[in-house]
């Protein structure tokens, strides 16, 4: 009897610590799950080495991005690099150059004219060199705030740029060097091929989307031949023909459309210009925009609250109403197929107010 007893309380043992075991097991209450949570990239402190060279009816832009502390180690041999830039005789002769040691050239594409590979401990940086035509409303103030824009930082004045950019004096002309810090995708530069193709080159479509306002893709040096608009619309009677392509040495900058309005010594201009489908992001072109007007950069949360729809016969554009103290811009980026298109107003602040309405309505009449 006594044995029996003892292994039927082994047995009850046994079981009761399995369903011990089972409980311990399988009782885990939902709120016990591991939880997951999503942390947001830090942007990385940017640097930009710019450098802006005017010559004839073109000015020279030399610029190369990193981060802070790789791109730092090479702002004096990027200097030292600029001044060594001399051009032949005539307006529309080319830079030629003296390369740092190390320092390697390849041949230009799109809008680039050449690209300088920098080696260092880990990918090389990329010095890109563009030539654009000399634009009427936009000078080295403009620039330098486009640049601005790009790393996040909010635009300068006249004062803010002399104490920040040094002019050298070259053979023949001056360099304005910046030196600028900001943040990585804080205002992400367009890609460069995405001037014709859509690929991806960190100087580009801020740089060619500047097309909205007459910079596009470059083309052979011969007199351009205009060629005829894809789309029809229906404009003003008082609104003027304007330039179809812009003109440079190096590039020229075809329009769909253009036109100027005269209004008491006030103008504006109208164009409509398009791009490959990849230029088509709103926030780096408005802050663009808004640069040039004298208004602080955006975020996209800012963006949406500022913009409204527009349709054009079926597609639905972006309208932006951008007014500065003494400029404005009424702008809409639409796509359309693999097409990015602009439609854009620039002109004196009063002036562009007084276009308003016609504009929208000339935006409206737009048939693809």
């Amino acid at each position: 009897m006594l044995k029996r007893s003892t292994s039927t309380t082994s047995r009850v043992v046994s079981v009761f610590l399995m369903l011990t075991l089972l409980v311990a097991l399988c009782g885990c209450r939902p709120d016990d799950q591991i939880e997951r949570y999503q942390v947001a990239r830090a942007k990385l402190p940017h640097r930009m080495l710019g450098a802006v060279v005017p010559q004839g009816e073109r000015e020279w832009f030399f610029k190369v991005t990193g981060s802070n502390e790789v791109v730092a180690e090479y702002a004096n041999a990027f200097t030292d690099f600029i001044k060594t830039i001399r051009f032949g005789e005539g307006d529309d002769s080319d830079p030629e150059w003296e390369l740092p040691t190390g320092w390697t050239q390849e041949a230009g594409e799109a809008m680039r004219y050449a690209t300088i590979k920098i080696p260092t401990d880990e990918q090389p940086l990329e010095l890109t060199v563009i030539p654009l035509p000399v634009q009427p409303n936009a000078g080295l103030l403009d620039n330098i705030n486009r640049w601005r824009s790009q790393l996040g930082l909010a635009p300068v004045d006249a004062a803010g740029l002399a104490k920040e950019s040094t002019a050298i004096k070259l053979a023949g002309g001056t360099a304005t060097l910046v030196n600028l810090v900001g943040k990585s995708g804080s205002s992400a530069p367009m890609s460069a091929s995405a001037v014709s193709q859509g690929d991806a080159d960190p100087d580009a479509a801020m740089n060619a989307a500047h097309a909205a306002a007459g910079i596009a893709t470059p083309a052979d040096r011969e007199a351009p031949v205009v060629p005829p608009s894809s789309i029809t619309y229906e404009a003003p009677p008082d609104w003027e023909p304007g330039q179809r392509v812009i003109t440079g040495n190096a590039f020229s900058v075809p329009r769909e459309a253009a036109f100027v309005v005269e209004d008491g010594g006030r103008a504006a201009q109208i164009s409509i210009t398009k791009l490959g489908a990849a230029a088509s992001e709103a926030l780096p072109n408005v802050n663009r925009w808004r640069a040039q007007v004298g208004l602080d950069p955006v975020t996209e949360e800012q963006l949406a609250k500022e913009s409204q729809k527009i349709d054009m016969h079926g597609v639905e554009g972006d309208y932006f109403r951008l007014v500065g103290p003494q400029q404005a811009i009424l702008g809409v980026i639409a796509t359309h197929g693999d097409q990015a298109w602009f439609v854009k107003l620039q002109g004196d602040h009063d002036l562009a107010i007084k276009l308003q309405t016609q504009f929208e309505t000339f935006v409206r009449s737009i048939k693809f």
